[in-house]
Order: C-alpha cells, then sequence, then structure tokens
C-alpha cells in the first residue's frame, strides 16, 4: 500500500495562534501513540501572526483513517472550533521521493 501525506492550512481567529498551537499539542501526543503515524508535525507561519501549516505522513490509508478517528481528534474539536479563523484547507498528497523518511 502507498504511503498518505497531508498538508493543512489552518488559520486561527486573530491574537489566537499561540492558543491553537497549545492546543495542536494535545494531537502531537496522540499522534506519538500510533505506530501508523510517521510524521506530525505543527508549523507556525513566518509570515504572519495567524496562520498554521501541519504535515503529517502515514504508513497508509488506514493509518489516515484511524488518526482521524481517534477519541483525542473527536475531542479536540470543541477545543480548536472556537480558536479558528476560519475552516482549515487539507491537501491530502501521495509522497514519491525524499530524504529522511522512507517513502
Amino acid at each position: 500500500m502507498a504511503k498518505v501525506a497531508e498538508i493543512a492550512k489552518i488559520v486561527a481567529a486573530p491574537g489566537k495562534r499561540d492558543e491553537l498551537l497549545a492546543v495542536l499539542r494535545e494531537m502531537v501526543a496522540q499522534a506519538e501513540t500510533e505506530s501508523g503515524t510517521e510524521v506530525y508535525v505543527f508549523h507556525a507561519d513566518a509570515g504572519d501572526d495567524v496562520t498554521v501549516w501541519s504535515y503529517e505522513l502515514y504508513v497508509d490509508q488506514a493509518a489516515r483513517d484511524a488518526h482521524g478517528a481517534s477519541p483525542a481528534m473527536v475531542a479536540i474539536g470543541p477545543k480548536v472550533g472556537p480558536l479558528l479563523g476560519g475552516a482549515p484547507e487539507l491537501i491530502r498528497l501521495v509522497p514519491s521521493s525524499g530524504k529522511g523518511v522512507e517513502i
């Protein structure tokens, strides 16, 4: 099976990015328990003070689905919602080559 990846652009409400990043750290703790999650990282955009980018890499679609259905992912929605400045933009990817991870 092919690995799957995802990039997300998450825009925080004005003045809420640090709070949003703190809540998203809870998802990093969840991802650390998932054997099918290989990379899970959030980035604060260096060009503005509201945007957060994420990159996720999974061993396959089943691992991505398991992450999305995890109790932690379900529970975080009500915490994240009030901190958002709009709906996250998700881009699904199929990795083809790279350094630092086995493709």
